[in-house]
């Protein structure tokens, strides 16, 4: 994964955005084949096809698509701006996370004491439907408008679990967002469960945790999810 932030705006041409997204990947990411590939190629094959804003990202999207990584992925600065707001407060909607996996929309995190979990929706499920609209054939972008439209306070998604379609009807609600939980089992080992590294509370409440769990005699960290 790849967490790096870059703000495209009028004094940035669709080539020099492409040609930063490519750098920041070829020396950023943890794997160093870039999925056994030429990550050259993907530079030549694409950058003089470029006239726009929009054929920038359309090979963006290609080339990090080339990685086979759904958790590496290129958002504009609204999208960002979004995401940011899900990371780091409290959010208003049903709490779930959920990425582009193939042709597929999957569920990759339920929040925790939110109308999803509530409902027992769960990460690996897939998203048929959001309020009627097909999900297979929509953009991340829709369809997280779709959850987030103010004048709906519920969301109707259908959902694809091992083959049986399930409807579930959820109310919107405030869901504080937590960046991790611990707890101390009776045999003294700690169990850090991370949901959001990336918030920038992450790194001091991680600090705090390893704290209050320094005296355990072995620690668990769970990153699943």
């Amino acid at each position: 994964k790849i967490v790096q932030k870059i703000t495209v705006s009028q004094y940035i041409s669709p080539e020099r955005l492409f040609i930063n997204v490519w750098r920041m990947a070829k020396n950023s990411y943890v794997d160093e084949t870039m999925n056994n590939q030429e990550w050259n190629r993907r530079r030549n094959r694409y950058l003089k096809q470029i006239k726009t804003v929009e054929d920038a990202e359309v090979a963006i999207n290609t080339m990090l698509a080339s990685l086979n990584d759904p958790y590496t992925k290129f958002l504009r600065s609204d999208l960002f701006a979004k995401q940011k707001v899900i990371l780091d407060s409290k959010i208003t909607g049903v709490g779930v996370m959920f990425n582009k996996s193939g042709e597929d929309i999957v569920i990759n995190h339920v929040l925790d004491n939110s109308p999803a979990q509530a409902a027992n929706i769960q990460p690996g499920d897939t998203i048929v439907s959001i309020n009627g609209e097909k999900a297979e054939t929509s953009e991340l972008e829709t369809l997280i408008s779709n959850i987030e439209d103010v004048k709906k306070d519920t969301v109707e998604l259908v959902i694809k679990r091992n083959n049986v379609l399930i409807k579930k009807k959820l109310k919107k609600q405030e869901i504080p967002i937590k960046t991790m939980n611990y707890k101390i089992t009776s045999d003294n080992i700690g169990i850090i469960t991370l949901s959001n590294i990336m918030g920038e509370k992450a790194i001091d409440d991680f600090k705090e945790i390893l704290e209050k769990t320094n005296d355990t005699k072995a620690l668990i960290i769970d990153l699943r999810n």
